[in-house]
């Protein structure tokens, strides 16, 4: 199934997905009639800036908006099933009433969130978290201006007076251009200069939806770490640490048992 999200016509009978509703949907979809299914606008938390004045209040503010989003996320995924369980005709599409009036990108990590979950498969989750991420960090650089290039020279530079013409990108980086990356590098779209830090700009793959939901501790870890590499190269060094995880529990597994027969035996 293709998961969109629109713009809400008042004229449209829509279910819609809120605090009050996500309690007992099942019951409420049941009982409800409708043809199309909408998000609450307040509920997706869409009418807030995941950034405060410093590095810190940023984290506690996007640590608060993870936990929203994926429990948006829980209910429309619960949503979704039920509706197939039902057998009710269903586009895909989630209207939001008021979308031009957001002020994060919400609405496209849930679509990242339910795709990712629905449309692939456990072992092609985490590329596809990969490349959502990087489409998201990009629209949130985008939506709140944060670099602002003028000239190919960002705001940092632009006000120190330096002379530079590719940003934060470093003149050894294979990738680097005198213009946007096109490169889904998500270490490099995660990295954010002092300069921007200071004024609140700042991003951890630990408060990212989908790869909090798809990625374990370590490897968002390893996400700071991996600069300079293509999405492939990128998504193959994550999978090689899960599976170094995977061998070493199996290893410790394996040596807890041994330890504990030869205490029994």
């Amino acid at each position: 199934m293709e998961f969109k999200i629109e713009e809400l016509d008042k004229k449209k009978e829509c279910f819609e997905i809120n605090e009050k509703t996500a309690k007992d949907l099942k019951t409420e979809l049941k009982t409800a009639k409708f043809t199309d299914v909408s998000v609450n606008f307040e509920y997706l938390n869409l009418g807030n800036k995941l950034y405060g004045d410093n590095k810190k209040a940023s984290i506690e503010i996007q640590q608060e908006n993870c936990k929203r989003v994926i429990e948006v996320f829980k209910a429309c995924k619960k949503a979704v099933k039920i509706i197939k369980k039902l057998k009710i005709e269903w586009s895909g599409v989630l209207y939001i009433e008021g979308l031009k009036n957001k002020k994060n990108n919400n609405d496209l990590m849930l679509i990242a969130l339910l795709d990712t979950h629905f449309n692939y498969n456990i072992f092609k989750r985490l590329g596809s978290a990969v490349h959502y991420s990087c489409d998201y960090l990009d629209k949130e650089n985008e939506i709140n201006n944060m670099c602002d290039f003028k000239d190919n020279k960002c705001v940092k530079h632009r006000e120190l007076n330096i002379e530079k013409k590719t940003g934060c990108c470093p003149s050894f980086c294979k990738y680097v251009d005198c213009k946007v990356c096109t490169v889904k590098n998500l270490s490099c779209k995660i990295f954010m200069c002092n300069f921007l830090e200071d004024r609140g700009y700042y991003f951890t793959p630990h408060t990212i939806p989908v790869l909090k939901k798809h990625l374990n501790i370590v490897e968002r870890f390893m996400c700071f770490g991996l600069l300079f590499k293509t999405t492939k190269r990128t998504i193959r060094r994550l999978w090689f640490i899960r599976v170094l995880l995977a061998l070493a529990g199996v290893v410790l597994s394996a040596a807890l048992v041994m330890a504990i027969l030869a205490i029994i035996l």
